[in-house]
């Protein structure tokens, strides 16, 4: 038989989650063993002559020796005077839990809790199951053989119909319609708020291609009206990847290049103190990025077909049509 390993310790779980945790590690070494922490009826005999009495005599030593093992110096004071596994349990239950009248008063507590749950403002999906989960769980400790908890589908239809209306309205709507409506769990429901909440997030919250977007229009606009003035470090520019680059379909990476072009060209002008208009053609209306003829004018003499994209190019390289007019 593998080594036990260490019991969950009291002092540092707490109760209510060392209750459960206990259950499973006595379940762990033997159902017998659990068997006999249970058995109210049991009583250590002075003489074990069946083997039935031996079985529950060394079922009782290992559950006490291990409850022993999982508490701490206040706790195994109130117990270290008992001698079934059974008296240990019930001790510790009445201590932590109360008497039957106690987890009675505080089944009903816990239960107007969770009758009245209600999301709060600005909690997220995972913070509000949470919070749902921790009242039904101080629910379920408290519950006597009587009392009647929610399914786990009753939970979800209570959970789906306190959300807030501002917020979920038309998730919930569409869960409400939905086919699995009469069938919901608590998992499923989590899974489709979470999705829905995410897809709201992902709305407002620019991506990756949000800075390329911006800095298409940026420079689209500051060549549609140069009066505009703007920084590039505020349209994020400069800051524009490689990687973002090349996600960038054709269509778009041509825009972008025309677009910081005319913006160059528009600059060229003014600096040198010419009119607006194409620097290949010299026709007003259009400039170099999107002349007709630029090709024409782009390619060298020697016809290699390399073509400058800066639009200012060195007289021994290029063979350049004179501006009409001059």
């Amino acid at each position: 038989m593998a080594h036990p390993g260490k019991a969950p310790s009291l002092e540092v779980l707490g109760y209510n989650y060392w209750k459960t945790r206990m259950k499973a590690y006595l379940l762990s070494q033997g159902s017998e063993i659990w068997d006999i922490t249970q058995n109210a009826a049991y009583v250590i005999p002075e003489q074990r002559t069946t083997p039935l009495q031996v079985d529950q005599y060394n079922a009782n030593n290992k559950a006490v020796n291990m409850l022993f093992a999982a508490v701490g110096d206040a706790e195994f004071q109130r117990v270290y005077h008992l001698t079934t596994a059974r008296e240990i349990w019930t001790t510790l239950a009445d201590h932590h839990e109360g008497t039957a009248q106690v987890k009675a008063r505080l089944f009903q507590t816990h239960r107007r809790e969770y009758e009245n749950f209600t999301q709060k403002p600005g909690e997220s999906v995972a913070e509000m199951f949470d919070h749902f989960q921790s009242i039904f769980n101080k629910l379920r400790a408290n519950k006597s053989l009587t009392d009647h908890l929610p399914t786990d589908h009753e939970q979800a239809l209570k959970l789906l119909h306190t959300l807030d209306p501002k917020v979920w309205e038309t998730t919930a709507s569409a869960i409400v319609e939905g086919s699995s409506y009469d069938t919901l769990t608590l998992a499923q429901l989590h899974s489709k708020l979470k999705a829905s909440e995410v897809d709201k997030q992902l709305r407002s919250t620019p991506q990756g291609g949000g800075s390329k977007s911006l800095a298409l229009a940026s420079a689209e606009g500051a060549c549609a009206n140069p009066s505009d003035s703007f920084a590039l470090s505020s349209v994020s520019l400069l800051s524009i990847s490689e990687e973002q680059l090349d996600t960038l379909g054709d269509e778009d990476l041509c825009l972008f290049n025309n677009r910081v072009r005319c913006v160059y060209d528009r600059w060229m002008a003014k600096k040198h103190g010419s009119k607006p208009g194409c620097f290949e053609c010299g026709d007003p209306g259009h400039f170099v990025a999107d002349c007709p003829k630029q090709n024409a004018y782009y390619m060298k003499g020697n016809g290699s077909g390399t073509h400058d994209s800066g639009g200012f190019h060195k007289q021994n390289d290029y063979k350049r049509r004179p501006r009409k007019g001059s």
